[in-house]
């Protein structure tokens, strides 16, 4: 059975691999934090080391958040880009377009 992560891999569309959200980043990150909220767990039961295991955790949270933030808008400025040469696209096709119009009408006085 072919993982999620590697589902998404297979998906990509030629070209624009760097424009896709890093899912083995932020996959990475979780797993961290799962690993530090095990340690929180049994800590609440051994009471040893808490601390540093909820100050971990944190940071890793922010990390993620931060991590999360940073692959969002890379992947809405690429959203972006591409939507904007559309429109650039459109355009200059209606700009074509109008100069035929007028190249007919003036053609028909």
């Amino acid at each position: 059975m072919v993982g999620f992560g590697q589902s998404i891999r297979d998906a990509r569309r030629q070209g624009w691999e760097d424009a896709y959200l890093d899912y083995e980043r932020l996959k990475d990150v979780l797993h961290q934090m799962q690993i530090e909220c095990d340690k929180l767990e049994s800590n609440l039961i051994d009471d040893d080391g808490s601390q540093s295991s909820l100050q971990q955790y944190s940071e890793l949270s922010n990390q993620f958040t931060s991590n999360l933030q940073q692959e969002i808008e890379k992947v809405s400025l690429f959203s972006l880009s591409k939507i904007g040469g559309v429109a650039n696209a459109i355009g200059a096709h209606r700009c074509m377009h109008r100069k035929d119009d007028v190249s007919v009408k003036s053609a028909q006085l």
